[in-house]
């Protein structure tokens, strides 16, 4: 069983890791398909960057 600590923890490293990632593909590979479906998703969201 993992304690709170290690939870927080683990998410804030992942969701660092995904914007880390979702930095790289929209920096680097703008015509990526994954890179359109993550500017779809910001704007679903709301969130204009």
């Amino acid at each position: 069983m993992m304690n709170l600590f290690e939870v927080l923890v683990l998410s804030l490293s992942l969701g660092l890791g995904l914007a880390v990632v979702r930095f790289a593909m929209l920096a680097f590979l703008p015509a990526h398909p994954m890179s359109q479906f993550i500017s779809r998703l910001d704007r679903l969201f709301g969130d204009s960057r």
